[in-house]
């Protein structure tokens, strides 16, 4: 028996020790729920645990970054069912505007209309936003994408055709709209910069292209040209490649070379162009008058307009052709017949060749821009033509009458048209332009010797799918992780009257609401190709929202398995060292009374 240590009370207190540490920590998980509250309850446990957190908490917020998807895409389609309504009144409009019964008043109040809707489309693509974020920007994608070979394609007709065709349109009308041209790019040298675009507008072999620009109308006085606006735009499903054949390629020269016509003429003659006034309807420009001089450019036989007139020899076979239609009724096929006619008799001469027809245009396109120069003193386009044609004995109303009912001269000319332009050495036709190269029976319309930049010319160039389009491209991070499959990338589409191809619809004319249901039928094909995508976009990130859910709900469950408390395991665990530390307790007072019994030996 010993007194200087007391064993038995150490190794009590020993064992105290370790069942209220133990005790402690068991408390600690049962008020926290927590099984790891520290690194040191189990290392490898929290790194698994925190690596797991960081899953569960991305998730989430990837969940809520699709939820916010979802409003983007339902907002877009939103607006894109007004917009497909709108389409669906205009088309109802053109169709009505196309019935003969209505007089050139009633067309102009469907015109009206007409255009506030292409205004209000305009409206809608300008001011459809998600969170301040544009949902329709101006240079947003197309409902289509580019191939290499049309991106190609655009690039040689940005630096080769267009190049080449205003350089042959200076020059061949060098005595009238060319000069201008060159005045008004000489005070400005961007007033002719061009932006080229190669995308969807109404499907294969229907509007191959078009041109638009804009005005500032004056009612009163001289439409004037907003200079730098011109816009071409090419159809992507007409033109697929940059491999043509040649048939292909003479049909796309002869598109580039009307187009650009139509941009020259809003430059020069905008009061002209300007259509859409009624002030001084009068001094406007008659559908088929624009339509023919960009075919004169272009080429009439070319685009299959005036095809079986190759294959006629007689003029009586040419009479009865000329008779199936009227100028105002196939503004593309009788409208060039009749400009050059126009152009033939404003020559006075009697040889119909390419110089003889280059005479008279720069006679007549001197003569409106002559009379267009002052409004107050300006006559109307007919009493202008009038003037020009007086020569020939003829008024415009008589020659346009005479193409009409297939007049005898009138054939005859249409003839000898047909035989100048055709070619008897090349399975091609003819094109019938007044700036190829080799005169009217040319095949090329246009050369390949001119490659600098003319007056005009392009200044930005894109397709659909380009990287300028990709800029407009929203990125939905939809996963925890930085690879791609943890993105959706969703498209913001062009949406204006321009993007969709109706901003040349008029009702003006009943060939002009004609050629407007044709638009309207594109542009519907082009706003349903939008809503599709966006449906589709929809129902994908419905999908992925159920994904991630599901992929949250059991990493959590995983993750709480590591790291919470089984409760009633640890109750279990709590009440067994609350029984051993109160044994404990009860030990450590018995083994200090031990020492008590040497005080008995000492008495």
């Amino acid at each position: 028996m010993v007194v200087q240590h007391n064993i038995s009370g150490m190794n009590a207190n020993r064992q105290l020790n370790i069942t209220t540490g133990i005790l402690a920590k068991s408390a600690e998980k049962l008020s926290s729920g927590y099984r790891i509250n520290r690194a040191a309850d189990d290392a490898a446990g929290l790194a698994i645990s925190e690596k797991m957190r960081r899953q569960v908490r991305g998730l989430t917020q990837a969940s809520e970054n699709a939820q916010d998807g979802i409003s983007f895409v339902q907002i877009a389609d939103g607006a894109l069912a007004e917009v497909h309504d709108m389409i669906q009144r205009g088309n109802e409009l053109a169709v009505k505007a196309a019935n003969d019964t209505l007089t050139a008043q009633d067309r102009e109040y469907i015109n009206q209309e007409v255009t506030k809707l292409k205004e209000e489309i305009d409206a809608i693509g300008g001011k459809t936003t998600f969170n301040e974020i544009l949902i329709f920007p101006p240079n947003g994608s197309s409902t289509t994408e580019a191939t290499p070979g049309q991106l190609a394609l655009l690039n040689t007709i940005a630096t080769e055709m267009i190049p080449n065709a205003v350089a042959q349109m200076v020059n061949a009308l060098s005595g009238s709209l060319g000069a201008k041209l060159n005045n008004i790019t000489t005070a400005n040298p961007e007033a002719g910069a061009m932006d080229l675009q190669m995308s969807y507008i109404d499907g294969p072999s229907n509007t191959l292209a078009y041109m638009q620009g804009s005005f500032y109308p004056q009612d009163g006085g001289i439409d004037t040209f907003a200079e730098e606006t011109l816009l071409m735009k090419v159809d992507s499903a007409d033109f697929t490649s940059d491999t043509l054949d040649a048939e292909t390629e003479q049909m796309l020269e002869s598109t580039i070379a009307h187009e650009l016509m139509h941009g020259l003429m809003d430059m020069t003659l905008p009061e002209g162009m300007w259509r859409n006034d009624t002030v001084d309807a009068r001094l406007n420009f008659p559908k088929w008058f624009v339509e023919g001089t960009a075919q004169l450019v272009g080429g009439g036989f070319t685009t299959g307009w005036n095809d079986s007139l190759l294959t006629m020899s007689d003029a009586d076979s040419v009479s009865n052709y000329l008779q199936r239609y009227t100028v105002e009724d196939r503004v593309y096929g009788h409208g060039y017949l009749a400009c050059a006619y126009l152009c033939q008799l404003a020559s006075g001469q009697s040889a119909v060749d390419q110089g003889s027809l280059k005479t008279g245009a720069n006679r007549i396109f001197n003569a409106l821009m002559t009379n267009y120069a002052d409004y107050n003193t300006a006559n109307s386009f007919e009493d202008v033509i009038n003037s020009v044609i007086s020569g020939s004995g003829l008024t415009l109303a008589n020659a346009i009458a005479n193409i009409n009912n297939g007049e005898t001269n009138a054939s005859q000319f249409v003839l000898d048209l047909t035989n100048a332009s055709k070619n008897t050495s090349s399975s091609l036709n003819g094109a019938g332009s007044i700036i190829a190269a080799g005169g009217l029976r040319a095949t090329d319309v246009l050369g390949s010797s001119v490659s600098g930049q003319q007056d005009m010319y392009v200044k930005d160039a894109g397709a659909s799918g380009t990287t300028s389009s990709e800029t407009t491209v929203l990125y939905l991070q939809v996963g925890s992780e930085t690879t791609s499959p943890n993105e959706i990338a969703l498209k913001r589409f062009a949406m204006s009257a321009s993007a969709i191809g109706i901003t040349n619809a008029s009702t003006i004319t009943a060939a002009d609401a004609l050629e407007a249901i044709g638009l309207f039928k594109g542009a519907l094909v082009n706003v349903s190709s939008m809503r599709s995508y966006y449906g589709a976009m929809q129902n994908r990130l419905e999908h992925t929202v159920k994904n991630l859910d599901n992929v949250v709900e059991n990493t959590q469950a995983a993750e709480s398995r590591i790291r919470d408390t089984d409760m009633a395991d640890e109750m279990v665990r709590f009440s067994n060292n609350n029984i051993l530390a109160q044994a404990g307790q009860s030990m450590l007072a018995q083994a200090n009374q031990t020492n008590q019994g040497v005080l008995s030996l000492l008495q």
